[in-house]
């Protein structure tokens, strides 16, 4: 059994969040690439998506 430490959880939830952070900043550089209605209504639920998907993991890194 792997028996993971504090520290091990913290890069893991910096790994996260930098992932989120990318997710969020690509589906920002989309939205101003493509015109249709549809995929901007998608990528803005994207957007909102990883910016909620930040607070959690910040919010996860506080309880460590």
């Amino acid at each position: 059994m792997i028996m993971f430490q504090k520290q091990d959880y913290k890069q893991y939830f910096d790994n996260l969040y930098d992932i989120e952070l990318v997710m969020e900043h690509e589906g920002r550089v989309l939205l101003k690439m493509i015109d249709d209605p549809l995929a901007r209504k998608l990528l803005r639920k994207l957007i909102a998506d990883e910016v909620r998907h930040k607070k959690i993991v910040q919010s996860l890194k506080k309880l460590l």
